[in-house]
């Protein structure tokens, strides 16, 4: 009979190993077999995504890929809002609510300037018009001046030359020599007084230099000898009275 082993009893752990050493070496499990076997779902899975991940790969890039309109498009859309953005910021600072309001106000602000500027060209017009009307007085004034003091002095000149043959061709004379009429003109003064004694011996110089233009005119006269003096004078009158002609038309002579 034999007898149990106690230390059997007592040690399980060692009757485990030896009931697992004791199994057949066809029944243990295969660490490659079980690495190498997929779940149905997960093979099912991985065949179908495989392939449906790469056409959605290459969608995603033909959709990045815009052409020159499409660009074109976007770049004018966005300044389009920015522009309106813009537009309504300036509404807003202009204190208008639309851009039709901000011509209206144009549009009389452009009419009150047209109002304002044809105001004054016509002010402008009046004031050149009596600018004008105001030289021309002047010019009158001027010249009823010089005529006051060319009658007074020839006057002047009558009165001493009253024996002269002929006193306006003695005026005539002394106007048309230079430095007579220097002497005539320094006798008037401003106040409308003539220098009695310049005229006097203005006249006397005269008679002194051309002694036919007083007197009695004999022809027997030394003075007419050859005609000489006459030829003189009547060049001297010819000159005076075209310069009595231009000043009478305005020209200085």
């Amino acid at each position: 009979m034999t007898m149990p082993d106690p230390n059997a009893a007592t040690n399980p752990t060692t009757n485990a190993a030896t009931n697992e050493s004791s199994l057949p070496e066809t029944q243990m499990p295969d660490p490659s077999l079980t690495q190498a076997t997929v779940s149905p779902n997960t093979a099912s899975q991985s065949t179908v995504n495989q392939p449906a991940n790469q056409p959605n790969s290459q969608g995603q890039d033909e959709d990045k890929t815009f052409s020159q309109a499409d660009l074109e498009f976007h770049v004018k859309d966005r300044l389009r809002h920015a522009r309106s953005a813009w537009d309504e910021a300036l509404l807003t600072d202009l204190g208008v609510e639309s851009l039709d309001e901000v011509k209206v106000l144009l549009k009389d602000k452009r009419d009150q300037a047209e109002a304002e500027k044809t105001e004054l060209e016509r002010e402008t017009t009046r004031a050149t018009k009596l600018e004008g009307e105001l030289k021309a007085a002047n010019e009158r004034i001027a010249q009823m001046q010089l005529d006051a003091k060319k009658t007074k002095l020839d006057a002047e000149i009558e009165r001493e030359a009253r024996d002269a043959k002929n006193v306006h061709e003695v005026i005539t004379l002394i106007r048309a020599d230079q430095a007579m009429l220097t002497t005539l003109e320094s006798a008037y003064q401003e106040e409308g007084q003539v220098k009695s004694d310049v005229v006097k011996k203005l006249v006397d110089d005269f008679r002194q230099s051309r002694p036919h233009h007083f007197g009695s005119g004999n022809p027997g006269n030394p003075a007419h000898e050859d005609g000489r003096h006459s030829e003189i004078d009547q060049k001297a009158l010819k000159a005076a009275m075209e310069a009595d002609m231009l000043r009478l038309r305005g020209t200085h002579f």
